[in-house]
């Protein structure tokens, strides 16, 4: 079997038995080992720099720079720091684990444009209406059923 179509399949049978919900997500980050602070997922690219590169700059580039940026499940902060100085006036940055939340408030402690926001996983209370021009999200999304996605889709309207 080819190796990508097994690495794949082997996510999606993970992604269906442990991570169907925003509660299963909660439990299981909630006890994950973040001592790498999410580091472990960029090693098949070769590290963040070249995640970003080769995989998330390409298909958000003609968007940037963006005077607001929201970055739904960003974890402790790795992809948020490559988000931080293309982001002029505003940078959100949420999560439903309190402990990715804190890292990210540490991280960017002195930067008063970055607000770190804890969340429900569906909503995305403390952001103002009409206020995003560019919304990212890498990793967290491919763990959300539909009911989570849509109730995204409907806070992202407004």
């Amino acid at each position: 079997m080819d190796t990508a179509l097994n690495i794949r399949s082997n996510l999606a049978a993970r992604r269906d038995s442990i991570m169907s919900s925003i509660e299963n997500n909660k439990l299981y980050y909630s006890q994950y080992d973040w001592s790498q602070g999410g580091a472990e997922w960029s090693h098949y690219w070769g590290g963040l720099g070249s995640m970003w590169k080769a995989t998330l700059l390409p298909r958000i580039r003609r968007f940037l720079p963006a005077r607001r940026i929201l970055e739904i499940g960003a974890g402790c902060g790795r992809v948020s720091s490559k988000l931080q100085p293309l982001a002029s006036e505003r940078l959100w940055l949420t999560d439903i684990i309190p402990h990715c939340v804190n890292s990210c408030r540490g991280l960017f402690r002195y930067d008063p444009k970055v607000i770190t926001l804890l969340t429900d996983g569906q909503s995305l209370d403390g952001i103002d209406d009409d206020s995003v021009d560019l919304v990212v999200s890498f990793y967290s999304l491919v763990d959300s059923d539909t009911v989570t996605l849509r109730a995204y889709l409907v806070e992202l309207q407004r």
